[in-house]
């Protein structure tokens, strides 16, 4: 009985060390960031957004004017994560006529300089702009499709 242990134990011992840096891996402990990516709506009417990664899909969202839309996640151990949006809204309440643009709202390759753990983007008639906190601007980044 005791000869199961002993060989048993160092078993543990060996293993236990490949668990926790399994765990840290998984959960991206020493690589990933907490990103936020926050939609604006500052358009005359209310705006719809569908926002996708390789992996997700968020679904359909619909902003109302003047509120945003905020979803959150962590980068991969690669290095490219990448979450794009499309965003469609009427260019008047009655009319049957649509604005819209796909675009990146998130890349790990870019948008780095103004984009770090909070990405902040502005609906606006004019087109799509992404905040710049470092120098408190606005850079138009999109046009609408129309």
């Amino acid at each position: 009985m005791n000869s199961t242990r002993f060989p048993m134990f160092y078993i543990c011992l060996i293993l236990f060390p490949f668990t926790q840096l399994t765990s840290c891996v998984y959960s991206d402990f020493f690589w990933a960031k907490d990103v936020d990516v926050i939609l604006k709506n500052e358009l005359h009417v209310p705006a719809n957004v569908r926002c996708k990664s390789r992996d997700n899909d968020l679904g359909d969202h619909e902003i109302s004017i003047g509120n945003t839309y905020k979803f959150s996640f962590k980068t991969n151990f690669w290095g490219t994560t990448l979450f794009w949006c499309k965003i469609w809204y009427k260019k008047y309440p009655n009319s049957e006529k649509y604005s819209e643009a796909n675009f990146e709202v998130y890349s790990s390759e870019s948008h780095t300089e103004h984009c770090d753990h909070i990405c902040t983007w502005e609906l606006l008639d004019s087109g799509i702009y992404s905040y710049d906190p470092y120098n408190n601007r606005s850079i138009k980044e999109y046009d609408w499709n129309n």
